[in-house]
């Protein structure tokens, strides 16, 4: 299994703000790869190392993702879909239903106008 996703460099916590670690790496460790966090039996998370290295909020949500029983080179997802694949729609919803939270519904009718004309194009 490759490392393709380093615990202190790469966003990959589940959670609702950036998905990135919340401690600083110590020394030695900021090239750290999340799989280097699994268990020497490869079945689940080194519970110690996790909790020695992480901040008790990061913690509960690694803790909380199931490992592959299957070898697997690690990747990145996009959060916001099901499929885990960046697509410009996806990035869209995520956008307005941001933008509906904080801007009022007339910006957002022109916001939808746009994505139409863009549509179209």
């Amino acid at each position: 299994m490759r490392c393709n996703i380093k615990v202190f460099k790469n966003p990959w916590i589940p959670n609702d703000t950036n998905f990135y670690v919340h401690f600083a790496p110590l020394p030695g460790m900021k090239d750290l790869c999340v799989k280097d966090l699994f268990s020497t039996s490869g079945d689940g998370w080194d519970e110690g190392l996790v909790k020695g290295l992480l901040a008790p909020s990061d913690v509960r949500q690694v803790l909380a993702v199931p490992i592959a029983h299957v070898s697997l080179d690690d990747c990145l997802i996009w959060h916001f879909s099901r499929k885990g694949i960046y697509e410009v729609k996806s990035g869209y919803l995520l956008v307005t239903n941001t933008l509906s939270s904080i801007m009022n519904e007339e910006f957002l009718k022109w916001v939808q106008i746009g994505w139409v004309w863009l549509e179209g194009r």
